[in-house]
């Protein structure tokens, strides 16, 4: 009648514990196990050129040898990679993705604690030229960035709380802007300590976002409410889903810049934590993304915050 296996963080209450307090346990006992990194697996879900976890380590376990590099103070831990203020970046280089032809998807985990109190918090970055405006129909980039709510969010005709804007230029100057709500106004708590899975998935006619591991509806994207953005130029508007020009090839010549834009402006710096970067020059589809979704959100961070509140 013996048992085979092993035991960890054994625990005997003298009363009953509320459901709040027992979440509590699983949270602190799950972020005090061993180091996951030996039975990571979320590779294994779809094709990837760069799988870095940021848990623990920076180590791309793709295999396509790409360097990723710790800049100006920025730290990785068994907490993900964080990103505390300016000059804290990270950048990934000699990866490849979108050069051959219009298919590839983005995916990583981000999670919030407050705004910077500038505009934008960049947290991808990957330019043809890091100097020029992302804007520029020249500059071939790939641009991932927050309007946090603290800081005017953004303008976006989406919400009037954070919203995710995508903005995206291939070699021969097709442009597409758009954006995601990440909450309601007033509503910033939905989003802190919390991971929000950010997927993008680019082909010819189509720009697909996943809301954690689930395919994001058309009706629910909005688009920058300053000017210029709602308009024929812009292959997103009306509709990411149905792309009003086709996008080709990108020509990206710079490092992956996580963390901050790529020209490290000092006001365009994110502050919070990233996990699991992956990439692959292929459009995933849904059931590779929902296993991305599924195996990487294995080995995040616990979040303590539920503990706290508790007690």
């Amino acid at each position: 009648r013996h048992f085979r296996g092993k035991l960890a963080l054994v625990n005997v209450f003298d009363s009953v514990l509320t459901s709040s307090q027992v979440q509590c346990l699983f949270r602190g006992g799950d972020a005090a196990l061993p180091d996951p990194n030996a039975v990571y697996q979320a590779s294994a879900c779809a094709p990837l050129v760069l799988d870095v976890s940021f848990i623990g380590d920076v180590t791309d376990r793709s295999g396509s040898g790409a360097t990723v590099t710790m800049q100006g103070g920025a730290t990785v831990d068994t907490d993900g990679v964080h990103f505390g203020g300016s000059g804290q970046y990270v950048t990934v280089g000699q990866t490849d993705y979108a050069s051959a032809d219009d298919t590839f998807t983005i995916s990583y985990w981000m999670t919030k604690e407050d705004c910077t109190g500038g505009i934008y918090e960049y947290m991808y970055s990957h330019n043809h030229d890091n100097y020029a405006d992302i804007t520029d129909v020249s500059n071939s980039n790939i641009n991932m960035y927050l309007g946090c709510e603290g800081s005017g969010s953004g303008w976006s005709s989406a919400t009037a709380g954070t919203a995710l804007r995508y903005n995206l230029i291939d070699s021969v100057g097709t442009w597409a802007m758009f954006d995601f709500p990440l909450h309601d106004a007033g509503d910033f708590d939905a989003i802190t300590n919390l991971w929000v899975h950010v997927v993008l998935v680019v082909s010819a006619n189509r720009l697909l976002t996943y809301d954690d591991g689930l395919p994001v509806g058309d009706t629910v994207y909005g688009f920058y409410t300053g000017g210029g953005v709602m308009v024929d130029s812009n292959v997103a508007y009306p509709h990411p889903g149905a792309l009003t020009g086709a996008f080709g090839a990108f020509l990206l010549t710079q490092d992956i810049v996580l963390g901050s834009r790529g020209d490290l402006n000092d006001q365009r710096h994110f502050m919070g934590e990233m996990a699991g970067l992956m990439i692959s020059s292929a459009d995933l589809t849904a059931s590779q993304v929902q296993c991305i979704f599924t195996m990487s959100e294995e080995f995040l961070p616990a979040q303590l915050a539920a503990c706290e509140s508790s007690e």
